[in-house]
């Protein structure tokens, strides 16, 4: 139980969080963020949080409700509980990515191609977001090839044996 709470002091509202960032501004700390819905966390998500992490000294992740089709299997809550167990994870919070990035103005935000989450030259509005105070966006490739819908497929063919 002691890990639980230790690991959910990471997760922080807008305003708390904007503090801790402020902090570490202040020290020229490299701030990036990193956003995903990280419903049934695997190994892609694992390796992702990690590349992201070598782009600066504290990684962000924002935990979002943003999938095209709205549907998760595991409630929010505890998404981010498991996203700030990750040892590269420093801050966890949610919410739309675009307020987030316009609150915290990150010096690097990550993301990674996938059918829920296309690279930023189709996320036009977090890309201008970004350019509007000199930050960078950040596109990284999968080492793993997997996915939610590739596990729920998996389950579902097991199933049906």
């Amino acid at each position: 139980m002691a890990l639980v709470k230790e690991v959910e002091m990471k997760i922080s509202n807008h305003a708390l969080l904007y503090k801790r960032i402020l902090q570490l501004k202040t020290v020229s700390k490299k701030v990036v963020m990193c956003y995903g819905s990280f419903d049934l966390y695997h190994i892609g998500h694992v390796d992702f949080l990690q590349q992201a992490k070598r782009f600066g000294d504290a990684l962000i992740v924002i935990v979002t409700d943003e999938e095209t089709d709205g549907t998760y299997i595991i409630d929010k809550r505890s998404r981010m509980i498991l996203v700030a167990s990750h040892e590269h994870v420093d801050f966890v919070s949610e919410g739309p990515i675009i307020d987030v990035i316009g609150l915290i103005k990150p010096d690097v935000v990550v993301t990674t191609y996938s059918s829920n989450n296309p690279p930023h030259t189709k996320l036009p509005e977090i890309a201008i977001k970004i350019k509007e105070y000199g930050g960078k966006f950040v596109t990284i490739s999968k080492k793993h090839n997997i996915s939610k819908s590739d596990i729920i497929g998996k389950i579902l063919i097991t199933q049906s044996i």
